[in-house]
């Protein structure tokens, strides 16, 4: 603050008046989300006596962003002489009942997918239950630093190098260890994490996140939502992996009882220690809609990540055989992948152009108009621990044709879905059963689902998991060393001694950038009531 401004700060109509200093912030709140606004206008409610047209918004709003930056060692984590003068307006308490969780995977939006969809909808839901809830994942783009979304969900986006597209497509981080170390503490003082919430194997941040999260003596949850093998080498690298992490994890969560007798044999955990929720759909958003299909045509649609592992090379197959038998079925595929060049070459070498419809990407708020528009939904999967595509494609009013793989046969029950051998002749065969069926009725599909999958509902069992951990006593080192010793002669011996650089390292920080230095994040105001506002300043 230059020092010509320093009189009129100090005077007392300023003082009283911090009621405009919380209506600007809210003008700006994306870029200062409020510090303080309840505490103000509390304050000035009280002083009935103080005349707000005698001082200019405009000209308070220009004289301080005009301010002079802090130095160097006020932006590490300290607060200048006028910060501290302001009243604490943080809205969320750390209590045993209400929790600050923190999110970490390599796999959040802008990118579509399951995994994507079931943090951001946890999230919320956790939210309106009162808890604080912060994303911690990797940067796409300028899509970098802090953003908020809806209900005032904080999305850190960390500039961290991508794996190369040959390995990963450049949907995960580039393993270092240690690189995320500094910041990852700074967020987690900053914004008081009092638990980290792992989700996915494949997410290199947060086998990261995790691993550090405990040496920090926070609580650890994972949530695994793939299947995975125990011969090929992938997979066999992937479960040395996941054995390490969830060596010192306080829980587990997984999305389909499948899914968990995978997890259990792969990393070589008691059961007790690991939940099953399942995944859910936003029935509000998935409505049925059978005026958008064509009368005159069956369509069946698939939308999914075209990858191998999303049985791709099936549908290759199965297009031309289904469009030859039936001249009133068309295909709608969204998505894209690697394997999208396939899918393609099958269209032009049987002259399906007209017929088979290519959309490529599909923006999660799009999807429910494409699936209105189908008849039936297929999913060609050759490992699932879950799928919510066939979950929002019932909800919408259509029968899905599915492999009979992984968690899928306990999602719906038998009247909803077909199910089929991953195989082609296996699909095609259901195909040629159910093409022609006219029984289904897409409002009743969509009452059932409704019915059986809440997000809410996942929240709240989810919640129970929290507020079972957090009586977890802290693992000192040494049990975390012996924990860790124990999976093996060589293996546990190197995990060991990973988990011990861990702790020189964080004790390095610590020493860099004491805690005391690092000042606490402002939370959003989550119920701040803007009417109140425009009643007071005008009073």
């Amino acid at each position: 603050m230059e020092k010509e401004d320093e009189p009129r700060w100090k005077t007392p109509e300023v003082n009283d008046g911090r009621i405009l200093v919380a209506r600007r912030n809210l003008r700006i709140h994306q870029r200062n989300h409020s510090w303080g606004s309840e505490q103000y206008l509390q304050k000035a409610s009280s002083n009935k006596g103080f005349d707000f047209s005698q001082l200019d918004l405009d000209q308070l709003d220009d004289e301080t962003e005009g301010d002079q930056p802090r130095d160097a060692k006020t932006s590490i984590g300290g607060s200048s002489e006028e910060e501290e003068e302001r009243p604490p307006s943080r809205r969320w308490e750390p209590s045993s009942s209400l929790h600050c969780i923190c999110m970490v995977s390599d796999f959040f939006y802008p990118d579509a997918g399951g995994v994507e969809n079931h943090m951001y909808m946890l999230s919320q839901c956790l939210l309106q239950l009162g808890h604080k809830v912060i994303v911690v994942t990797r940067a796409r783009g300028n899509r970098q630093g802090v953003r908020w979304l809806t209900n005032g969900l904080k999305v850190y986006y960390l500039p961290l190098m991508p794996m190369p597209d040959v390995f990963s497509s450049g949907r995960v981080t580039l393993p270092t260890l240690f690189s995320s170390w500094p910041i990852f503490r700074f967020i987690c003082i900053r914004e008081r994490v009092t638990i980290v919430h792992g989700h996915q194997a494949f997410s290199i941040i947060c086998h990261e996140s995790l691993m550090h999260a405990g040496t920090m003596g926070l609580k650890v949850i994972f949530t695994d939502h793939s299947l995975f093998g125990f011969s090929d080498p992938s997979a066999i690298h992937m479960n040395k992996v996941l054995n390490f992490t969830l060596s010192c994890i306080n829980h587990v969560i997984c999305v389909s009882h499948t899914s968990k007798e995978n997890t259990v044999l792969r990393a070589s955990i008691e059961p007790s220690h690991v939940s099953v929720i399942p995944n859910a759909v936003d029935t509000s958003v998935f409505t049925p809609n059978p005026t958008a299909r064509k009368s005159n045509c069956i369509t069946i649609v698939c939308i999914t990540r075209l990858v191998y592992r999303k049985g791709v090379d099936l549908m290759v197959e199965i297009i031309p055989s289904i469009c030859q038998q039936f001249e009133h079925v068309n295909f709608v595929i969204g998505g894209d992948g690697p394997m999208r060049v396939a899918l393609e070459q099958m269209r032009e070498n049987h002259q399906l152009q007209d017929r088979v419809e290519m959309l490529g990407h599909v923006r999660h708020t799009d999807v429910r108009n494409v699936l209105v528009r189908g008849h039936i939904y297929l999913n060609c999967s050759l490992t699932e621990a879950f799928c919510i595509a066939i979950l929002e494609a019932a909800s919408c009013g259509l029968l899905v044709v599915s492999t009979r793989v992984g968690g899928v046969p306990e999602v719906m029950p038998s009247h909803m879905i077909k199910y089929a051998s991953p195989d082609a002749n296996s699909l095609i065969e259901v195909m040629q059963q159910i093409i022609d069926v006219k029984e289904v009725v897409p409002s009743e599909f969509h009452a059932n689902i409704k019915k059986m999958y809440s997000w809410h509902d996942v929240a709240k069992r989810t919640c129970k998991v929290y507020d079972r951990v957090v009586q977890d006593k802290p693992k000192p080192l040494l049990e975390r060393l012996k924990r860790c010793h124990s999976r093996g002669p060589f293996f546990g011996i190197l995990i060991a001694f990973l988990v011990a650089v861990d702790f020189i390292v964080w004790q390095i920080i610590c020493w860099i950038y004491p805690e005391e230095d690092i000042e606490i994040a402002v939370d959003y105001p989550y119920h701040h009531n803007v009417s109140s506002l425009f009643l007071v300043s005008s009073a």
